[in-house]
């Protein structure tokens, strides 16, 4: 029991074939797998996540290009159309005239609103729109005012003073975007970072300048955290950048440089407008991506971690609420002990439930075999019995007990009704195996009997050599049995004293050959030491009597068969034939009688009649009997042959009559046959046999007969007479003639009026 607890790791610790370990080992290794796998995917996606870093910074310079180069496209194309309003064209000719009206003050108040509402669009960016008259008069979104005013007061700045803007008048270039610069703006002196536009178009009387909001276009375009963006012109100078540490101004940016590259710990992205040419730079610190990978390195791990410790857990608890049960289940079947398995799942509970049913069905069995044990020897007997008939050879020692005798006894049931309480064979059957097993067992201990087929019973006894003791126990039952014998017959017969078990099938086929030797008595035989008779036959008829027998009962003669049949009895009853011999030889005859009467053609119920005089054969246990069985028997049969025979003579008579009368017809043997319910076949044969002609042949000659008369008292024709005499076709008529008399119709006419 122990080692079956350690084996199944029922106590102590789990043993590496136990169920939890086997259930834990596979929940490790699935977890094992999953945890591969998210690695595996953690690997292949930290490689590409840098890449879709990179991609992702690209794209959000794309836009940002795109954005940009929308934004002054929009401002290019309202400077052009508010360079040629003609408000601004009749001011800029009134100034040159210093005509000015009134007319021209409602123009510039006009131009201020219109400046005003571009301004106040959030979508342009704007912060001003200054329109600078080279005669010095300045309007924008507050009005007008001279260049000095505005250039030295309200709108300042270290590198876009008056004197810049006096001299743009004088450059060659019509449409320019300036480098953003950080401005003061009045009355507070407020900084604003703008980006000047400034358009200048020949014959440069006034040029347009238009403030961009460097800060809120870099916060709309470029709103990405940890990223700075600059803005070259054609030429590399900067106009734009976010912070002064890209030092953009040594990265000598050519068409040759590089997309993306990597610089003093920064990611460079550049790309150029396809309006502006202008070249758009955008960093991204390598340290931020370093720092991502990492940080997203450090949560996989944690959820990786996080997510073992609790597949852990739970495939522990998982584990024993599967183990537990099960632990139970087996500890109540080696114990067999039944248990409360407590178990939330219902197909353990079902397990639990059979395996109680089945605990108790083997308490109830294992019960049943000790209070049976005798059943079982005897059953084990039966097995020897078995074996020995298949030729398997010696068996194993019976026990202590060395000497024994086999005592068999045949049970002959007889048809009248048996008393109570044994009203079936099989309760006379054991009713009698219990009486001989009480009898047997006081005489001599140890016996068993035990029944082996439906009519045998056997008996075994030990230690005993004394034949006449044994002989004593036996008269003893036949005493008893005799008292049943008008219900039941037995035939006891012992086999030799045997040393050795493996002369137990020996011993068996002595007593089932003794049994053979029962004679035909009333009585309980006792069998010791007979021996059936060798080279018997079982026709039992005299020599040159048998075909006798059967000739006169085809002839049904039933006086002489009864005879032979008596004289037959007679001499098996002087030889002192067994019971079985009698058997055998009634059998045969029975058996031929059966077939001479069905060859006579007996109908269905002249053959029942026979088959139910057969049964009383069953029933015949003394010669006596046997010959009132055969006189009955013998009598039926010849009986019913006779008939037959005289009724084929009856219908071999009428056929004869019925073609004397209908001779000159187109008669034929089917149509005959059918008349009298009968095949043509059977008709052909018992005519042939009774008359020694076939049907053919008798009509032939009585047709032949009447044509001769007709022929010799009359002057009709051969055709006449033929067709008279039933053949239609005179050539057959005469050929038939020739055949049957040697001479022709015509000839035989000759001769016959010759002759009288």
């Amino acid at each position: 029991m122990k080692t079956l607890k350690f084996r199944w790791g029922l106590t102590g610790k789990p043993s590496k074939r136990s169920l939890f370990i086997k259930l834990f080992l596979g929940f490790l290794t699935i977890i094992a797998l999953l945890s591969s796998f998210n690695l595996i995917a953690f690997t292949v996606t930290t490689t590409h996540t840098r890449e879709e870093i990179v991609k992702y910074n690209r794209l959000l310079l794309g836009n940002t290009v795109r954005l940009y180069e929308e934004q002054f496209n929009r401002t290019k194309s309202l400077l052009f159309n508010l360079y040629y309003d003609p408000k601004i064209t009749a001011l800029q000719l009134s100034l040159s005239m210093d005509q000015m009206n009134r007319q021209n003050y409602l123009n510039i108040n006009q131009i201020s609103n219109q400046i005003k509402s571009s301004v106040s669009n959030p979508a342009l960016f704007f912060d001003n729109i200054i329109i600078h008259f080279k005669s010095g008069y300045i309007v924008d979104k507050s009005g007008s005012f001279d260049a000095v005013s505005m250039f030295t007061k309200e709108l300042t700045s270290d590198n876009y003073s008056l004197a810049f803007w006096e001299q743009q008048f004088n450059e060659r270039y019509e449409y320019k975007i300036m480098a953003n610069d950080s401005f003061r703006l009045a009355p507070d002196q407020y900084q604003k970072e703008l980006i000047p536009v400034l358009l200048n178009i020949s014959p440069r009387r006034y040029q347009i300048i238009a403030m961009l909001d460097a800060r809120l276009m870099s916060m709309m375009f470029h709103d990405m955290p940890g990223t700075e963006l600059a803005i070259l012109d054609r030429d590399g100078h900067v106009l734009f950048q976010t912070s002064d540490r890209l030092a953009v101004d040594r990265l000598a940016i050519s068409r040759e440089t590089p997309k993306q590259f990597e610089l003093d710990d920064l990611y460079y992205f550049l790309e150029t407008g396809q309006e502006t040419g202008f070249t758009y730079i955008t960093t991204f610190p390598i340290a931020s991506i370093n720092a991502q990978m990492q940080k997203l390195t450090y949560t996989f791990w944690l959820l990786l971690a996080v997510s073992v410790v609790i597949g852990l857990v739970v495939s522990h608890i998982f584990t024993r609420r599967l183990h537990r049960p099960v632990k139970q289940l087996v500890s109540s079947i080696m114990g067999d002990k039944p248990l409360a398995l407590g178990s939330k799942i219902n197909e353990f509970d079902l397990i639990n439930e059979q395996i109680q049913h089945l605990l108790h069905e083997k308490q109830e069995i294992l019960h049943d075999l000790v209070n049976q044990k005798s059943l079982l020897t005897h059953y084990g007997y039966i097995q020897r019995l078995k074996r020995i008939k298949t030729n398997l050879g010696d068996f194993k020692e019976m026990g202590a007990h060395t000497t024994f005798r086999l005592i068999l006894y045949q049970l002959k049931y007889r048809s009248q009704p048996m008393p109570e309480p044994a009203q079936k064979p099989q309760q006379m059957a054991y009713a009698i195996k219990e009486y001989i097993s009480l009898e047997l067992s006081g005489q001599y201990p140890g016996s068993n009997t035990f029944q082996v087929e439906s009519n045998q019973i056997l008996s075994i006894i030990f230690d005993h050599e004394d034949s006449r003791q044994l002989e004593i126990t036996l008269n003893r039952l036949k005493r008893v049995l005799d008292r049943d014998t008008k219900y039941c017959l037995v035939t006891i017969a012992a086999s030799s004293v045997c040393h050795r078990s493996s002369q137990f099938g020996t011993a068996y086929e002595e007593v089932q050959e003794r049994i053979l030797c029962g004679k035909l008595v009333e009585e309980t035989q006792i069998l010791l030491d007979q021996h059936p008779s060798a080279g018997s036959q079982h026709s039992a008829f005299i020599a040159d009597k048998e075909n006798d027998f059967y000739m006169n009962l085809q002839a049904g003669n039933e006086s002489i068969c009864l005879d032979l049949m008596e004289r037959m009895l007679h001499h098996l009853d002087t030889r002192q034939e067994s019971a079985l011999r009698f058997r055998q030889f009634s059998e045969g005859v029975v058996a031929k009688i059966l077939a001479i009467a069905e060859s006579a053609k007996i109908n269905r119920l002249e053959q029942s009649e026979l088959h139910s005089l057969m049964v009383h054969l069953d029933d015949c246990l003394t010669v006596e009997q046997l010959q009132q069985f055969f006189r009955q028997f013998i009598s039926a049969a010849a009986g019913i042959i006779r008939a037959k025979k005289n009724e084929a003579n009856d219908i071999a008579s009428y056929v004869i009559d019925y073609l004397e009368q209908h001779y000159e017809q187109d008669t034929s043997l089917e149509q005959v046959a059918s008349q009298l319910g009968m095949t043509a076949n059977y008709l052909s044969t018992l005519m042939k046999d009774k008359t020694g002609q076939t049907f053919t042949d008798h009509l032939h000659d009585i047709r032949l007969r009447h044509a001769k008369q007709m022929l010799s008292s009359t002057n009709l024709s051969v055709q006449e007479i033929g067709e008279k005499v039933g053949y239609r076709n005179v050539t057959s008529f005469i050929r038939l003639f020739k055949k049957m008399t040697s001479q022709t119709p015509g000839d035989f006419r000759k001769s016959s009026k010759m002759n009288s």
